[in-house]
C-alpha cells in the first residue's frame, strides 16, 4: 500500500514542479465538444465499420472468383 500513497502525495508532485503551487492545483481546460456532434460520431463509426466490410467482401469474392 505504500506505492499507491506515494503516487498520490501532493508533496511529491509539488516537488517535480518544483515548488510551482500553480501546477499542482492547475484545472484541465475543456475540451472542445463542437465536433462530437452526435451525426459526426456516427458518421465515423459508420466508416470504422463499412471500411474492413467492404474490404472483407471483396477478399470474399476474389477467394470465390478463384475457387471456380
Amino acid at each position: 500500500m505504500r506505492v499507491f500513497r506515494s503516487l498520490f502525495d501532493p508533496q511529491r508532485w509539488s516537488w517535480f514542479a518544483a515548488g510551482d503551487e500553480s501546477v499542482a492545483t492547475a484545472k484541465s481546460s475543456s475540451k472542445r465538444t463542437e465536433n462530437n456532434s452526435q451525426d459526426r460520431v456516427l458518421w465515423e463509426v459508420g466508416w470504422i465499420v463499412t471500411i474492413p466490410l467492404a474490404f472483407a467482401v471483396l477478399v470474399q469474392l476474389a477467394f470465390a472468383a478463384l475457387s471456380r
